[in-house]
């Protein structure tokens, strides 16, 4: 018989390193600012005149 009635809970270990979350971080302000200044370029030069 097994005395155990459930099995026991998963080790909680963070799923990405620290190095890695800083890595997206930077690929998303990159991005981001690539957005950003791809819009203002677009406005500014299909502004009225």
């Amino acid at each position: 018989m097994n005395t155990h009635d459930k099995p026991d809970a998963p080790q909680t270990m963070p799923e990405y390193g620290t190095a890695d979350s800083i890595l997206f971080q930077a690929w998303l302000v990159l991005f981001l600012m690539c957005v950003c200044v791809g819009l203002a370029n677009y406005l500014l030069m299909n502004a009225p005149k």
